[in-house]
């Protein structure tokens, strides 16, 4: 890509280290979605745990991810 994706996703964390000093950041992505995982991987999340949930009769798999300071 262009690199629109790690801009935002770098503002965003920036603002969220701004408005919410000391606290954490977490976010849920679905296991599928390869190219979100490696931006979140690439700015210093990591997988704390999976789960499934099931959407109109399928299995989804999701990861939580936190953010490594």
């Amino acid at each position: 890509g262009r690199g629109y994706g790690e801009n935002l996703l770098r503002s965003c964390i920036d603002f969220l280290h701004d408005e919410f000093p000391g606290d954490g950041i977490r976010l849920t992505v679905a296991a599928n979605n390869t190219r979100a995982k490696h931006l979140y991987e690439k700015n210093n999340f990591h997988t704390v745990f999976s789960f499934e949930k099931i959407y109109k009769g399928k299995n989804l798999l999701f990861e939580v991810m936190v953010l490594n300071d």
